[in-house]
């Protein structure tokens, strides 16, 4: 089942923060599209990932907090 994912992460305003994120993110099973938003320090994920495993290899590098996690939306 799809689900959506939002965590705020402590991101600085570099572009290698924002790269190791998304590195951290993409190499994690089942993520079908990751949305990162600097200004906010959000970034929003959306597939059939376990979110365990997510927040476990980004709090090794960046502080990360749990915001939302729910069923995607089906469109209707």
């Amino acid at each position: 089942m799809q689900q959506i994912m939002v965590l705020a992460l402590d991101l600085h305003d570099n572009s290698s923060c924002k790269k190791k994120a998304m590195k951290i993110v993409s190499s994690v099973p089942g993520v079908d599209s990751i949305t990162l938003d600097v200004k906010e320090k959000k970034l929003t994920l959306v597939g059939n990932m376990d979110l365990m495993q997510v927040v476990t290899k980004l709090r090794k590098v960046f502080y990360t907090n749990v915001v939302t996690v729910g069923p995607a939306e089906k469109p209707q």
